[in-house]
């Protein structure tokens, strides 16, 4: 039998900072009941254009065009790009491939930002999320409450790629747990 991921970090790429931005890129990485990185991580393209009339601001445009050029080709101008639809039945078969979609904890970045937006891309597409709402978590509470596990050593990868970005907050989380693990019910919703 094998063991299901308790929780998945998710990161989102995207053009802008509001709850129906158009997503650039999706990348997630789940976290063993152990509180181990598993080797399963997602990342995805998305096809941008077939999301509109999604918002899109010229500030995070104006961001991106900051960024590496790793990082815009890895998501808002990458050249192989799946549509929408298709990168959500995806995510959701990875999701159940690593963890029990009734209980797995997704944990975004932001407790507006990650998560709402892709429930809002897979409420425009009609599909189900993966999880269930109850579920929904947010890093940031997470490290305001234990600020030392924001500290896990150097960056690896490149940031602003979705997987790169999911995997560092992934390490942060598994620190922010780990000394806590009887408390780990606690993220449940009873």
């Amino acid at each position: 039998m094998t063991l299901k991921a308790p929780h998945i970090v998710l990161d989102l790429e995207t053009r802008s900072t509001k709850p129906n931005a158009i997503g650039a890129s999706i990348g997630a990485v789940a976290i063993g009941p152990d509180l181990q990185l598993l080797t399963s991580e997602f990342h995805i393209p998305l096809a941008q254009h077939m999301q509109f009339p999604r918002h899109e601001d010229s500030e995070t445009m104006r961001w991106w065009s900051e960024q590496s050029q790793e990082a815009r080709f890895a998501s808002i101008m990458a050249a192989q790009t799946v549509l929408p639809g298709q990168a959500q039945r995806d995510f959701a078969a990875w999701v159940h491939s690593v963890a029990d979609p009734e209980k797995v904890k997704v944990c975004g970045n932001g407790s507006v930002f990650d998560n709402v937006i892709l429930r809002s891309l897979y409420d425009m597409f009609n599909q189900p999320p993966p999880w269930e709402r109850r579920f929904d978590r947010d890093i940031r509470t997470i490290l305001d409450l234990h600020p030392a596990a924001k500290d896990v050593g150097e960056f690896v990868g490149v940031k602003h790629i979705a997987v790169d970005d999911a995997r560092h907050e992934a390490k942060q989380l598994v620190k922010a747990l780990s000394p806590h693990q009887g408390l780990m019910g606690s993220w449940d919703a009873r």
